[in-house]
C-alpha cells in the first residue's frame, strides 16, 4: 500500500477521513471538518551494504562504519565527495587541486570504492574528478580493511555510494543554491510510474553547478545528468538500467602553492591564483549500468550488477614548481608547460547469492559471490618550457608557448585486472545475542603497462612486465555480543591484501614478498536508540601492513640485493555519535586518535606514514528544530578542529633535467601547520510544507590556514575564506 492507502484503511469504520490537497497538505477528520496535520518526519538508518552486502543493522558490523545520509547532505550543502567525505569521523582530505582530494584513514589512503555495494572500483586517477553527489543519495565509509569485498587495496577503508532510485509516487523536487564567489548550482530531480501498471518506474536529475574560487582567475563550469529506470517483471523479480553523463570546463589551478627552500610560508594573499589565464581542463565522463534482483523466497535472494564508466579529458596547463628562492623571490625551476589528453576506462561486475537458514532455532545467514573488475588508463602529451624567471610575488602572465614543438613527450599507459570469489557466514548459537561473522575472498590481479618518451632524436619506450598476483586468500572474521537493549560489543580481525614490488632480494638471496599482506584487528562497543535513530560507537584498531621492500645495501654477488621486509602500522581510538537525540535535534561527531608509522629499517627511527594527517581530528554537527510558534525555524552549527600536521623530507635547491632529476645540491625542509579549528551555522526557515529556505556560514571567524601542505615545490593550499551558501529547497508535489 502507499502511505494514503494504509491511513485510509486504518480509518475505515471510524467515521474520520482522509485528504489531500496541494495547499493544506494531509488532513483528517469527519466529512463536516477536516484538520490539518502537523508535520512528521519519518527517518530510517542503513543497514550496511559496505560492510557485509546484506540487511544488517549498524550495532551487529564488528567493524567502523560512518553514513552521511540524505538530510545531512541537503543540511550541509555537501556537493560532491570531498564535501562529504571533509564530515566523516576520521577521514583526513588532502586537496590535489582545486576539484580534485586524496582521503586517508588511518594514515593510509582510500584507493577504492563502491557503488550500490558492488565490485570496487579505482578511486584515485590523474586529474579525474571525483563523485558529484547529484546521482547519489547517501554515502556509508568502512574505516579499516574490507577485507571481503575490497580486493587488492590500502587497509584504511572503503567508501560506498549508493545511487537514487525511482520512487512509486510521483515527486518533482527543485534544489538552487547561490554562494561566495560568484558560485551557484542548480538540481532538479523528478521520479514516478511511468507505465505499465506501476511496474516501470523512472527518475531523472539535471544539474548544473557553476563555481568561482577565492583565489583569482579559476573557474569552473559543470553538467551532468542522470536517469534510470526500474521494471519489475514479475513480483520476485525487478531489473535496473541507467547512466549518466557529465561535462566539465576548468580554468584550473592545478598545483597549488610553494614554498621557500626551507619550507617557509610565503604568506601569499588567498586569493593569489598560481597559474595561467589560459589553462584549462574540458572533462567528459559518462556511465552505464544495470542490476537484476531475483527473489526466491524462503529468506534467499540473487543480485547482479554490472557498471561501466569512461572518462576522457583534454589539459593544458603550466607547472609553476618551486622552491622559492629568498634573495630573490623567483622560482628556483624554469616553468614547464604540459598538453595531455586522459583516457579511463573501468568495467566492473558482481554476482551474489544471499540467504539464511535456521539450525535448531537459530537464523544462520550466507552469502557467497563474485566479482570482477578491469580498468584502462592512459595519459600524457607534450611538454615544452617557459625559460625567464618567475617571481611569486609579482605574478605576471605570458603568453602560451607554441607545443608543436615540444621539449619532450611523454605517455603513460597502464592496465590492471582484478577477479574475486567471497564466502561469508553469519553464525547465531550458544547464547542469544552472541553472532559471529567468518567469511575469506580469494583474489586475482594483473597489472601491466608502458611508458614512452620522446626528446629530440632520443626515443625510449618501455613496456612493464604483466605482474599477476593469485590465489591469495584474504581472511575475515568477527563477532558481536549484545549487552542488553542498547548495547553491543564487537570483535573483528580483517585480513589486508595489495601487489607490492617484485623481484627485491634478501641477503641470503631470497625474494622479499611480492604482496603486502597483513591484519587490521579492532575491538569496539555500539550503542544504538530510539530503534536505531541514534547511532554510536568507539573502536580502538590496530593495523599492521607487512610485505615492504627497504633496501640496505648493494650487492656485487646477488642482483637487485639487498633489502629486508618491513611492516607500516597504525594504532587509535574512534569514538562516533550519529543520528538524532530527539525528533527535532539531530547530531553527528567523530573524534579520531591515530598514531601510524611508516616502515622502517632495524634501528632506525620510524616516521609516519602520512605525516599531514593530524594526531587528533574532531568533527561535529548539529541542527535543531525550534520548538512550539517557532517550529518552521531550525538552526545548526559546525566544528572542525585538528592539532598539528607537517611534512618533512629533501627537495632539489635548483633545477632538473627534463627527466626530473635533480641539477644542484638537496637540501632539507619543514613545513608545519599548527593546531586550528573552523566553525560553522547554519539556518534554515520552511515557508511551506513543500518550501525551505537555509543559509550556511562557514569559517565564520575567518581563520587562516592550510587545509593541504606540501613542499616547497608546490601543493599548498589554503582554506576556504568566509563565505556563506544561500539555498533554497522545494518540491512540486
Amino acid at each position: 500500500m502507499t502511505p494514503l492507502q494504509a491511513l485510509q484503511q486504518a480509518l475505515a469504520g471510524t467515521g474520520l477521513e482522509v485528504a489531500v490537497s496541494p495547499t493544506a497538505g494531509l488532513t483528517i477528520g469527519t466529512s463536516r471538518y477536516l484538520r490539518t496535520l502537523d508535520t512528521i518526519t519519518v527517518i530510517g538508518h542503513i543497514t550496511g551494504l559496505t560492510a557485509t552486502r546484506t540487511s544488517t543493522p549498524l550495532h551487529e558490523i564488528p567493524q567502523s562504519v560512518s553514513v552521511v545520509g540524505p538530510e545531512r547532505i541537503r543540511d550541509q550543502n555537501l556537493f560532491d565527495l570531498t564535501d562529504v567525505m571533509n564530515q566523516v569521523t576520521g577521514i583526513s582530505v588532502e586537496e590535489s587541486d582545486q576539484l580534485n582530494s586524496s582521503f586517508y584513514s588511518r594514515g593510509f589512503l582510500i584507493n577504492s570504492y563502491h557503488v550500490d555495494g558492488g565490485a570496487a572500483m579505482d578511486l584515485i586517477f590523474p586529474n579525474d574528478t571525483l563523485p558529484d553527489m547529484s546521482e547519489y543519495t547517501q554515502v556509508e565509509v568502512l574505516r579499516g580493511a574490507d577485507a571481503l569485498f575490497g580486493g587488492a587495496g590500502n587497509p584504511g577503508g572503503t567508501i560506498n555510494l549508493v545511487r537514487k532510485q525511482p520512487h512509486e509516487q510521483p515527486e518533482l523536487s527543485l534544489d538552487q543554491s547561490i554562494g561566495s564567489w560568484d558560485t551557484y548550482r542548480t538540481v532538479l530531480d523528478a521520479t514516478g510510474p511511468l507505465g505499465f501498471d506501476g511496474k516501470l518506474l523512472g527518475r531523472v536529475v539535471a544539474m548544473y553547478d557553476h563555481q568561482n574560487f577565492f583565489y583569482k582567475t579559476a573557474t569552473s563550469r559543470e553538467k551532468k545528468v542522470y536517469g534510470v529506470l526500474e521494471y519489475k517483471l514479475t513480483p520476485a523479480t525487478v531489473i535496473t538500467f541507467g547512466g549518466s553523463i557529465m561535462q566539465r570546463h576548468d580554468i584550473p589551478m592545478t598545483i597549488g602553492l610553494p614554498r621557500y627552500l626551507d619550507g617557509g610560508d610565503l604568506h601569499l594573499p588567498r586569493s593569489t591564483f598560481f597559474g595561467m589565464p589560459w589553462e584549462y581542463e574540458h572533462a567528459r565522463n559518462s556511465e552505464a549500468f544495470a542490476e537484476l534482483t531475483h527473489d526466491f523466497g524462503r529468506r534467499w535472494k540473487f543480485k547482479f550488477q554490472t557498471t561501466r564508466t569512461h572518462e576522457d579529458s583534454d589539459q593544458l596547463y603550466a607547472d609553476l614548481f618551486g622552491p622559492v628562492q629568498r634573495a630573490t623571490g623567483n622560482l628556483a625551476s624554469p616553468i614547464d608547460v604540459r598538453g595531455a589528453l586522459l583516457s579511463n576506462t573501468s568495467l566492473v561486475g558482481n554476482a551474489q547469492l544471499s540467504g539464511s537458514f535456521d539450525v535448531d532455532g537459530w537464523r544462520q545467514d550466507v552469502l557467497v559471490g563474485t566479482d570482477y573488475s578491469r580498468n584502462e588508463t592512459s595519459y600524457g602529451g607534450p611538454v615544452t618550457f617557459y625559460g625567464e624567471p618567475v617571481s611569486v610575488f609579482d605574478l605576471r602572465f605570458f603568453a602560451m608557448p607554441d607545443l608543436n614543438s615540444p621539449v619532450y613527450t611523454e605517455a603513460t599507459s597502464v592496465s590492471t585486472k582484478q577477479t574475486g570469489l567471497y564466502a561469508a557466514l553469519r553464525l547465531r548459537a550458544l547464547l542469544r545475542g552472541l553472532s559471529f561473522v567468518v567469511g575469506a575472498r580469494d583474489n586475482r590481479y594483473r597489472q601491466g603497462g608502458t611508458f614512452f618518451f620522446q626528446a629530440g632524436s632520443f626515443v625510449q619506450h618501455m613496456v612493464d612486465p604483466v605482474s599477476r598476483f593469485n590465489g591469495r586468500v584474504n581472511p575475515f572474521a568477527g563477532a558481536t555480543y549484545d549487552l542488553g537493549k542498547h548495547y553491543s560489543v564487537y570483535a573483528s580481525y580483517a585480513g589486508i591484501y595489495a601487489p607490492g614490488e617484485g623481484g627485491f632480494r634478501k641477503t641470503d638471496g631470497s625474494l622479499v614478498p611480492d604482496t603486502l599482506t597483513g591484519v587490521n584487528v579492532e575491538l569496539g562497543v555500539k550503542g544504538a536508540w530510539y530503534g536505531g535513530l541514534l547511532n554510536g560507537s568507539a573502536a580502538l584498531f590496530k593495523i599492521n601492513q607487512s610485505g615492504l621492500a627497504l633496501f640496505v645495501a648493494p650487492s656485487a654477488t646477488v642482483p637487485n640485493c639487498c633489502y629486508v621486509s618491513g611492516s607500516n602500522r597504525s594504532r587509535g581510538i574512534e569514538l562516533q555519535l550519529d543520528g538524532r537525540l530527539t525528533a527535532d535535534w539531530a547530531v553527528g561527531i567523530g573524534y579520531t586518535f591515530n598514531i601510524n608509522r611508516e616502515a622502517a629499517l632495524p634501528g632506525s627511527t620510524p616516521v609516519p606514514l602520512d605525516s599531514e594527517t593530524p594526531r587528533q581530528l574532531l568533527k561535529v554537527w548539529t541542527n535543531y528544530q525550534l520548538p512550539g510558534n517557532g517550529r518552521r525555524w531550525s538552526v545548526g552549527a559546525e566544528l572542525h578542529a585538528q592539532t598539528s600536521s607537517y611534512s618533512s623530507g629533501l627537495v632539489c635547491s635548483g633545477d632538473t633535467d627534463i627527466r626530473g632529476n635533480c641539477l644542484a645540491p638537496e637540501t632539507n625542509y619543514n613545513v608545519t601547520q599548527g593546531t586550528y579549528a573552523v566553525f560553522g551555522l547554519r539556518a534554515g526557515y520552511r515557508i511551506s510544507n513543500n518550501w525551505s529556505l537555509a543559509i550556511n556560514l562557514n569559517n565564520i571567524f575567518d581563520r587562516v590556514y592550510y587545509q593541504t601542505i606540501g613542499s616547497p615545490t608546490c601543493c599548498s593550499f589554503y582554506g576556504a575564506p568566509r563565505n556563506f551558501m544561500l539555498t533554497v529547497h522545494g518540491s512540486v508535489f
